[in-house]
């Protein structure tokens, strides 16, 4: 069975840890992921 998980963050939060999780899913090659982050920095 594949684990699913659901991570939510506040906006001060995505603002202060976004564009290190960016840079990580940009590292894995989840570039969906990154670009997911960067909509909710914007």
């Amino acid at each position: 069975m594949k684990k699913t998980s659901i991570i939510s963050f506040s906006k001060k939060g995505i603002n202060e840890i976004g564009e290190a999780c960016a840079l990580i899913a940009n590292t894995e090659g989840l570039t969906a992921h990154e670009q997911s982050v960067r909509v909710r920095l914007d």
